[in-house]
């Protein structure tokens, strides 16, 4: 018999730029990390996407990736973050909204 323990990812967590303004970029940190008893870092890609609009995948280093948004306009982004999973992580996804003030 074989028994195969899923490690569970938690809802990850975004943190988003201060003040960011039309026109320029900001960078948002997205952190996946595993629940406990499980240990270690998640690893594989994030996609994130502003609303529909798919901005990229994007790597994670030891349970972070950092991502730059450039050309921002003016107005709310409703960010959303997806991790797939992989062979023994489940996936998970998280979201925040970034208000971009005119200059």
């Amino acid at each position: 018999m074989v028994v195969v323990l899923m490690r569970k990812s938690q809802p990850q967590k975004v943190t988003k730029p201060k003040k960011p303004k039309a026109g320029g970029s900001a960078r948002i940190t997205v952190m996946v990390a595993a629940v406990s008893p499980a240990s270690g870092a998640p690893p594989g890609k994030v996609v994130v996407k502003d609303a529909r609009t798919k901005l990229g995948k994007f790597k994670l280093k030891k349970g972070k990736a950092k991502i730059r948004l450039r050309d921002l306009k003016a107005g709310k982004h409703k960010l959303k973050v997806k991790y797939k999973g992989g062979q023994i992580w489940d996936g998970t996804s998280a979201a925040t909204t970034v208000s971009v003030k005119t200059p």
